[in-house]
This record gives C-alpha cells, sequence and structure tokens, in this order.
C-alpha cells in the first residue's frame, strides 16, 4: 500500500498555529502566526484546531491554566473574607458591635484583593468567545472601586472605636469618623449588585448555571439586609429618639446577613471547586494530548520507514546490476 506524501506530513507535523493574539493555555507561549490544530511548540501541548463562537459556547475549560488558577485565588480569598464575616457576627452576640470594628479591617483586607484577583480580563482568543458582562471593563471597574469601600469602612469603624475608648477625641468627631465608616459600608453593600452579577456570569461560564442564580439571590439578600442594619445604625447615631426601633432592625438584619453570608460563603466554595476541577481537568486532557499527539508521530515514524524500506527493495529487485550492488559472477574461460 502506497501512503500519500501529505499524509505522512499530517502525521509527522508537531508545528503549532494558531490565530493571532493567541497562546498556549499552559505555558504562555505565543501562538500568534501558526497554523491551527496544532501543538505549542514551547511545551507540546495541543490546542484547539477551529474557532468558536457564540455566548458560553465555551466553558472554563478552555481558559488558560494561569488565569484558572488566579481565579480560584481569589475566589479563596473571598471566602475567608465572609468566613470572618460570619464569626464577627457570631462574636459581636456575645462581645457587643464594637466587636464588628475589628473584623472590619481584616474583612477588607481579604476582601478587596480578593475581588481584584476574582476580576481580573479574561484571555480572550479563538478558543473563549467575547461576553457582554465577564469582558467589561465598566463592570470590572465599578466592582473593584465601590468594593474598596469595604476596606475604608473597616479603618473608620476601628478608628471610631479607638476613640471612644481612649476618650481623647470629642463626641461629634468619633460620629463623624462612625457615620463615615456606615457611608462606606452602605455604598459598599449597595455595590455588591454588580458584583454579584459578575459573579453569577462567572457561574454560567463554569457550567453551573443554577449557581449562577443562587448567587442572585444571595446578593440581594445580603444587600438588603446589611443595608437595613447599615441605615438603622446610621439613624440610631444620628436620632436618638429611633435608637429603639433601629437596634431591633439591625438585630434582626443582622441574623438574616449572617444566613445570607453562609449561603454566599457557599457558593463561593462550590465556585472555587469549580475552578479547581477545571484546573485538574485541563491538566489531565493535556497529557492525554500530548500522549495521543505522540503516538500519531510514532507511527507517521512507522509509516515513513516502512515506505522507505520498500522502496529500497523495489529498486534492489527491478534496478540494473549494477545499481542493485550486486557483483555478477565471471564467466569460464572457453576451452581451445
Amino acid at each position: 500500500m502506497v501512503v500519500s506524501e501529505s499524509y505522512l506530513k499530517s502525521l509527522a507535523s508537531t508545528k503549532a498555529q494558531a490565530s493571532p493574539g493567541r497562546s498556549c493555555r499552559r505555558c504562555g507561549y505565543s501562538l500568534a502566526g501558526l497554523q491551527p490544530g496544532g501543538v505549542c511548540p514551547e511545551c507540546g501541548t495541543p490546542f484547539r484546531a477551529d474557532p468558536i463562537a457564540g455566548r458560553f459556547c465555551d466553558s472554563l475549560l478552555d481558559a488558560p491554566l494561569s488565569y484558572i488558577r488566579s481565579l480560584q485565588i481569589g475566589l479563596g480569598l473571598l471566602a475567608c473574607a465572609v468566613l470572618v464575616i460570619a464569626l464577627g457576627l457570631i462574636a459581636s452576640y456575645f462581645g457587643g458591635v464594637e466587636v464588628l470594628a475589628g473584623t472590619g479591617v481584616i474583612v477588607g483586607a481579604l476582601w478587596l484583593p480578593g475581588v481584584w484577583q476574582t476580576t481580573i480580563p479574561r484571555p480572550i482568543d479563538d478558543s473563549i468567545a467575547p461576553d457582554a458582562v465577564l469582558d467589561s471593563d465598566r463592570l470590572r471597574l465599578v466592582c473593584r472601586v465601590t468594593q474598596s469601600a469595604v476596606l475604608l469602612g473597616g479603618i473608620c469603624s476601628l478608628a471610631a472605636t479607638i476613640m471612644s475608648v481612649g476618650g481623647g477625641a470629642t463626641g461629634a468627631l468619633t460620629t463623624t469618623v462612625l457615620i463615615l465608616a456606615g457611608v462606606a459600608y452602605l455604598v459598599s453593600v449597595l455595590a455588591l449588585a454588580p458584583f454579584g452579577v459578575y459573579l453569577s456570569a462567572l457561574s454560567d461560564w463554569s457550567g453551573h448555571g443554577v449557581l449562577g442564580t443562587q448567587f442572585r439571590v444571595a446578593v440581594m439578600t445580603i444587600t438588603v439586609a446589611a443595608g437595613a442594619a447599615i441605615g438603622s445604625a446610621l439613624g440610631a447615631a444620628v436620632s436618638v429618639n429611633i435608637r429603639g426601633l433601629a437596634a431591633l432592625i439591625t438585630l434582626w438584619s443582622l441574623i438574616a446577613l449572617f444566613a445570607a453570608s453562609v449561603y454566599f460563603l457557599v457558593l463561593i466554595l462550590r465556585l472555587g471547586n469549580a475552578a479547581r476541577w477545571a484546573i485538574k481537568n485541563a491538566l489531565f486532557a493535556m497529557e492525554s494530548q500530548a500522549r495521543v499527539a505522540e503516538r500519531r508521530n510514532q507511527h507517521a515514524d512507522r509509516v515513513a520507514e516502512r515506505q522507505k524500506n520498500a522502496k529500497a527493495t523495489k529498486e534492489g529487485h527491478g534496478g540494473s546490476w549494477e545499481d542493485s550492488g550486486f557483483v555478477p559472477l565471471a564467466e569460464p574461460d572457453e576451452p581451445a
């Protein structure tokens, strides 16, 4: 059987090629200007042959490992921040609301880098389709700027607590700093809705549509409960006459906030587990594809070797004696 030369070239080809702007998902090597459907010339990782289009026709599995790992770190920071919030609410039941001032700084120090890490721009190439929500620079900026108010609120609340305990500042100044902390918290809570939209779209992209809906419900509950708690606390700081009603609203709002925070923590952990599974699956798939590519190359080498041997045998039998390398025996001399 004679195998065409083009078939051999397709089997033996190990050159990776891709559209402009694409990079290897494992090592980040630029694949611009190369033909699609090959392997990375740097690390040998295969990549998709044809571009795709449409919203969420791809998934988190198609993202580079560097992006998935960064996303996993961001979700881990968010989970730690929410856990500190839940523990702080429990501690405030026994130690008073002042305990929340100390936890606010810790929450802000974890929450802000978690938001920045979670909202890093996705690498857009022919393996990942653009999305109006996840790739919106305006939404990313709104999430990062507004959620930085969490750290500001923690610092202001801690400063107000220190001033009230130390007694070195006037009551008006302490109240002003406390109101500033409440306003910062209120801004971050009300602006949690855009961040919830981003997390919901991120969940949809990871293949968990139900998780995206649950994120929207959890964020809405947190926004209402925290907004009511902060609003009642600000009202009590401004007017003495409503402190009784404000304390009651604050209590029930904190209970609802605790339940919603635990629910939100579970959702973040589930999304983080999806990122962990995507990393594990991507590594397994790349190793499997590398083994397949290696077997194809070995098969191409065997086919080429068989063709070479067949060609040599044909030339040995069908060519002249001089070309074959054989030397004819000398004929005996005729008798005189």
